[in-house]
């Protein structure tokens, strides 16, 4: 298995990566004119001069280096002639950084990568959702290199995966360690959020209150076998999707320290993690922490005349999950049921399988579970009845 993985821009990472063995790192500068997946308030600031550093160190220990540039939405400003010439200086200085490939997330942007740069490969992001035949067909005809599949619905799709295995040309490729909802409903509304979140020109300039993930939490605290029915990848079941023939596996987790990073790749090297599964997922405490960050958080947030300060705080300590154990020992065979394709996706109404390993696999504090939903409950009514922005600070 080859494995697609996260950078933060530290050079130390790379090295608690090796050996590389065919594998690739990616990322994105925390803004550009494109935008991409993940606000610019959560990511690592980089500068040019340092990204390209870190790219050559990549290179020097044999990782390939894919750029993101997966956008859902660009408010129609890729049609303005302007904001098109700043599309091309960005494609000159990722070639002239030495980037390998790029991740897209539209045709258009097919047609400009070909156009203006036309050495790099190109991979199709997840952010477009793929999830049937048609939609790789179209693709792969295009000409792409390499799709990531959706992680709303496929991952645990096995009769699906077999079906399609081996039709195209390209790669396929899915994430691991991802813990969206099962066929999230607001999953084109984030990517939308994220993206103008991350571009360099829009207006609110890396402003957000990520609504979206709020809301999946307190689903997840409301319904602990979420979790569980969530697609992600153990490491010790990354062998079912090689038997398969999928040979491409992507890890989550730019904002994260090295140290935790480094974590999460050894496990799905070795196959095997004792511990917590959620020790293995993108969370609030494995954040990348510094100065600078902390400084940008205060810009990106700091915004009085939009929203109140004092009601925006109570939102730091929602989104963590310290409270709560799945035991990744009790998840041995678990993937079984659905590589027999035994699961009719009809969850709860007509299979119960998730909820009966929710109660062998998670032990969760109550206490902490009530106050995360209460919290949860009063923040997101503050900001749909509008009281969030009432009065400022």
């Amino acid at each position: 298995m080859k494995y697609s993985v996260p950078t933060n821009w530290q050079d130390e990472l790379i090295d608690g990566l090796m050996p590389a063995e065919g594998s690739e790192l990616y990322g994105k500068l925390n803004n550009d004119v494109i935008g991409g997946g993940r606000a610019s308030a959560l990511l690592p600031f980089v500068s040019e001069k340092t990204a390209r550093r870190h790219i050559n160190i990549a290179h020097q220990k044999g990782f390939r280096f894919n750029y993101l540039l997966n956008a859902t939405c660009l408010g129609n400003s890729r049609y303005l002639e302007s904001h098109g010439n700043k599309i091309k200086r960005l494609l000159n200085w990722l070639v002239s950084a030495g980037v390998d490939a790029v991740t897209v997330s539209s045709s258009s942007m097919v047609n400009l990568v070909r156009k203006y740069a036309p050495g790099l490969d190109i991979y199709v992001s997840v952010q477009e959702n793929i999830n049937n035949e048609f939609q790789i067909k179209h693709w792969d005809e295009i000409g792409v290199d390499k799709i990531t599949l959706s992680v709303l619905d496929l991952n645990r799709n096995f009769a699906l995966l077999r079906k399609i295995k081996g039709k195209t040309r390209c790669d396929l490729q899915l994430i691991a360690n991802l813990k969206c909802l099962l066929g999230c409903h607001a999953y084109h509304c984030h990517g939308n959020l994220n993206a103008h979140s991350s571009q360099s020109g829009h207006r609110l300039k890396g402003y957000l209150i990520d609504y979206y993930t709020l809301k999946c939490n307190y689903i997840r605290f409301r319904n602990p076998e979420e979790f569980i029915k969530s697609p992600w990848i153990r490491p010790e079941d990354v062998h079912y999707y090689e038997e398969i023939g999928i040979h491409w596996l992507k890890l989550v987790g730019r904002e994260m320290e090295s140290g935790k990073i480094q974590q999460i790749f050894k496990a799905y090297k070795d196959r095997r993690y004792d511990g917590n599964l959620l020790d293995l997922f993108p969370g609030t405490e494995k954040k990348l922490v510094d100065f600078k960050k902390v400084a940008r958080h205060f810009r990106y947030f700091f915004r009085p005349q939009h929203v109140n300060i004092l009601k925006l705080s109570q939102v730091r300590n929602i989104f963590k999950e310290d409270g709560i154990y799945i035991d990744n020992r009790s998840l041995d065979g678990f993937l079984e049921y659905f590589w027999f394709e035994k699961c009719n996706l009809i969850c709860g109404a007509q299979c119960e399988y998730c909820k009966k390993v929710t109660q062998k696999a998670i032990v969760i504090k109550q206490e902490y579970l009530k106050e995360r939903i209460k919290n949860s409950e009063t923040f997101l009514n503050s900001l749909i009845n509008g009281s969030l922005f009432d009065g400022y600070c």
